[in-house]
């Protein structure tokens, strides 16, 4: 029979992991896991993430991949597209 099989580590740390994700929204599940390691807690990063994931607390696996259509939207804006980095002299203010 196969089923749900028993999580001790993520069961005991999900809680904490909640707070601490509670208090630092802007932290990842690694950042969580290292200053719960720091406090004296023993969890492993993947724990951590396990039960963030279980709690609905991390963001999506391909929301990185929205920052490339983003781009093409920036790029829009400009007359002359810069073509390299650190390539952007086009300026929308005033007289000198």
């Amino acid at each position: 029979m196969k089923g749900p099989w028993p999580t001790p580590a993520v069961d005991a740390a999900e809680a904490l992991a909640a707070k601490y994700a509670a208090d630092w929204p802007a932290w990842g599940h690694r950042k969580i896991a290292a200053m719960m390691r720091a406090d004296g807690h023993q969890a492993s990063t993947s724990t951590v993430e396990r039960a963030l994931r279980r709690r609905g607390l991390l963001l999506p696996r391909g929301f990185r991949a929205d920052r490339k259509s983003w781009v093409a939207l920036r790029r829009k804006v400009f007359h002359d597209p810069p073509t390299e980095r650190n390539r952007v002299w086009q300026t929308d203010f005033s007289e000198f």
